[in-house]
């Protein structure tokens, strides 16, 4: 099952686009009114980090996610999907700095 409930015919318009095309896109996603265009905003961050690897989209994922999942009420039945989310997110992010620090870390210092 796909956690993001974004249509078929976006998701193929979104991985039919280049680096700069997205990027473009994903600027238009700012400030979304709804639920449906903070999940596509979401969605479009965390692919823009998984074309470009920059984690500034990611973060701006992360950010979103937390503010969506702190907004849903405790009853809301999609509150869990989108914790799913959050954590997926989050987890991600933890994972590529922790991998950029071991980076760092390996590297030689030059005398």
């Amino acid at each position: 099952m796909e956690v993001f409930h974004i249509d078929h015919e976006t998701t193929a318009l979104l991985h039919g686009m280049n680096d700069e095309e997205l990027r473009s896109f994903a600027e238009l996603q700012q400030d979304p009114a709804n639920d449906e265009q903070v999940e596509l905003y979401i969605y479009t961050y965390s692919f823009v980090f998984e074309r470009t690897s920059l984690i500034e989209h990611l973060g701006q994922a992360v950010l979103q996610a937390e503010r969506w999942f702190a907004e849903t009420a405790v009853e809301n039945p999609d509150r869990a999907r989108r914790f799913h989310i959050l954590n997926m997110m989050s987890t991600l992010l933890s994972q590529h700095r922790l991998m950029s620090e071991d980076a760092m870390h390996a590297v030689p210092e030059m005398q």
